[in-house]
C-alpha cells in the first residue's frame, strides 16, 4: 500500500453515500487482479453509489470499482439494487460494445460489508458533464424536467446505434437543433382504441 494515491470526496458523516477505506481497494485489487492499486480516485457524478477510477499497478488502463450503500442505509425499494443491475447485463447484450464490461462482481461481504463491482473504464465525457456543453436553446430540446427540477433525460433526441458500431451523436447536440420527422408525422404513439363488449 505504500505509494497508493487515495482521493475521497469529504462528505459529512451523515451523507448517505459513504467512502471506502484504501485498504478496502487494496484488498479487492489482489483479489480480482493479484495486483496493488497505484492509485483510486473517486468520481462524484452519481448520487447513489460509490464509485472510484482505480489504476493498477501493472494494468495499461484504469477500471472502475463501484460500491453499493451498506444495506442498513438501503430503502426498501432500493435493496440490492446492485445486484438488479448485474442480473440484466444479459438482457443489454444489443448495446454491450456501449457498455463497461463487468470484469468482477461480489455480494459474499467477505472484504466489505458493501456489494461491489469492478468495471471497465469507458472512453469519452461523463455524461452528466456533457449537457453543460450544449448551448442553451438546444439544451431544453433535448432534456426535460418532471416539474421538480429534475431532470428525467432525453425527450426526442435519442442517441442511435451505426451499423458499425459506436453511439451516435444527435443532431441536437451537434448544434444543429433539428430532429429526423417521426413516422407518420405525430407527436408519439397513438392508444388504439378500445372495444367495447358486445
Amino acid at each position: 500500500m505504500v505509494g497508493m494515491h487515495f482521493q475521497p470526496i469529504e462528505r459529512p458523516a451523515q451523507a448517505f453515500q459513504q467512502p471506502v477505506t484504501p485498504a478496502h481497494l487494496q484488498e479487492i485489487s489482489r483479489r480480482v487482479f493479484g495486483r496493488d492499486v497505484v492509485e483510486a480516485v473517486e468520481l462524484g457524478l452519481g448520487m447513489y453509489n460509490t464509485t472510484y477510477k482505480v489504476t493498477i499497478e501493472g494494468r495499461d488502463r484504469p477500471v472502475v470499482m463501484r460500491f453499493a450503500p451498506e444495506p442498513a442505509r438501503q430503502a426498501r425499494s432500493e435493496r440490492e439494487l446492485m445486484r438488479n443491475e448485474y442480473a440484466t447485463a444479459p438482457y443489454l447484450a444489443p448495446i454491450a460494445p456501449l457498455m463497461p464490461r463487468i470484469i468482477a462482481a461480489d455480494w459474499s461481504h467477505e472484504l466489505i460489508g458493501r456489494d461491489y463491482l469492478v468495471q471497465t473504464l469507458l472512453d469519452g465525457v461523463p455524461a452528466p458533464r456533457r449537457p453543460a456543453r450544449l448551448p442553451p436553446p438546444h439544451l431544453d430540446e433535448l432534456l426535460q424536467e418532471d416539474g421538480g427540477g429534475h431532470q428525467k433525460g432525453p425527450r426526442r433526441a435519442r442517441p442511435g446505434i451505426r451499423p458499425g458500431g459506436g453511439a451516435r451523436v444527435p443532431d441536437v447536440e451537434r448544434g444543429r437543433g433539428r430532429r429526423p420527422a417521426r413516422a407518420g408525422g405525430g407527436r408519439g404513439r397513438r392508444r388504439p382504441a378500445r372495444r367495447r363488449p358486445a
